[in-house]
């Protein structure tokens, strides 16, 4: 099934809507069409991969890890390091909105713009156990 992406979800997963529900595409970023494959079906959404990208997003990039995709470590190495801070910031801030109930211009809170700080060191820091 062919799928634009809108948005990232927490996890690295792309999101796209359908008349059927949303779904939650690895290895797809925002802003991509993809061609995608259901691997589980809920009853309001499901889960997909994508299988190939039909246009990509012009700040993918090839992922340096040799198991990226299957260590589970990295979710957002296809993406470049400034998308990649991007989408982290846009998290951080659909959690505070969505979730959290805050409004970017509500006067008793209002939200500064979220940025994500660059490491100096982007390789060589992650482990999982």
């Amino acid at each position: 099934m062919e799928l634009t992406i809108e948005k990232m979800s927490s996890d690295g997963r792309g999101i796209a809507r359908t008349a059927a529900g949303v779904i939650f595409v690895s290895g797809a970023l925002s802003g991509e069409v993809v061609e995608a494959e259901v691997v589980e079906q809920k009853k309001d959404f499901a889960f997909a991969r994508a299988r190939r990208i039909i246009q990509a997003n012009p700040r993918r990039v090839e992922p340096t890890c040799p198991v990226f995709g299957t260590c589970g470590g990295c979710q957002l190495q296809q993406a470049s390091y400034d998308l990649q801070l991007e989408i982290k910031a846009g998290v951080v801030h659909d959690a505070m909105t969505r979730i959290g109930g805050f409004s970017c211009g509500d006067s008793a809170i209002n939200l500064p713009d979220i940025e994500c700080s660059p490491s100096p060191r982007q390789w060589g820091y992650r482990n999982k156990a």
